[in-house]
């Protein structure tokens, strides 16, 4: 799998995605109808107005999660998140992912509830990354709340 890159339309913000990041999501898909949400956290690095993921936690066994909704309770996400920043003090929390059981997932609005919320407790803008059956969308919300969606950047290595 290769790294996977979002932007806005003018690409004046820009989220990298990487491979190890994209191969966890992939594995919670929901193919099955009996297959329950999945989530977690976003961890990497903040560059200016872009975003590189580097890592994602998966779902704990403290996490609430049913066919169409996924809350995150488990300690392991912070766990994991203070760790990383253990070993590299510029590691930050970027936002959070969940799956969604529709082949091109589009927020509810208790998910843009939910990213306002993290982005007042963050306080700055964060992304949102949700693994649907097929793709996996990608959403940035500002400091003023406004939530957008992030378009795919064609990979031009690739024939």
């Amino acid at each position: 799998m290769r790294q996977l890159a979002f932007a806005t339309e003018n690409r004046s913000t820009i989220v990298l995605v990487e491979p190890a990041v994209l191969t966890l999501l992939s594995r919670h898909r929901q193919l099955s109808r009996s297959a329950r949400e999945a989530g977690g956290v976003l961890l990497g690095y903040v560059r200016g107005p872009h975003f590189h993921v580097l890592v994602a936690t998966k779902p704990g066994l403290g996490d609430r999660r049913s066919r169409t909704s996924f809350h995150r309770r488990d300690k392991s996400h912070l766990q994991q998140f203070l760790s990383s920043r253990e070993k590299n003090p510029f590691m930050a929390y970027l936002g959070d992912w969940h799956s969604h059981p529709e082949d091109t997932p589009a927020p509810s609005l208790l998910d843009q509830t939910e990213w306002k919320i993290i982005r007042k407790h963050v306080g700055r803008r964060c992304i949102c990354l949700i693994q649907g059956r097929q793709t996996v969308t990608c959403y940035l919300v500002l400091s003023n709340n406004d939530v957008f969606r992030l378009g795919g950047i064609r990979d031009s290595n690739r024939a």
